[in-house]
């Protein structure tokens, strides 16, 4: 997208853009991704299991 047509599109009616964007993860492909964090937040657990 050009500034210019940023700049047509908020002049007229637009009412909002959406971007399709395939991410990967920090670590690398296939790893976990964790939710943001937030001071005074509760964090999500999960049980685990290790086999035997």
């Amino acid at each position: 997208m050009k500034l210019s047509d940023l700049q047509n599109a908020v002049s007229g009616n637009a009412a909002g853009f959406r971007s399709r964007v395939r991410l990967q993860p920090a670590g690398g492909e296939g790893d976990k991704v964790f939710p943001p964090t937030y001071s005074d937040a509760t964090y999500a657990k999960e049980k685990r299991r290790v086999p035997g």
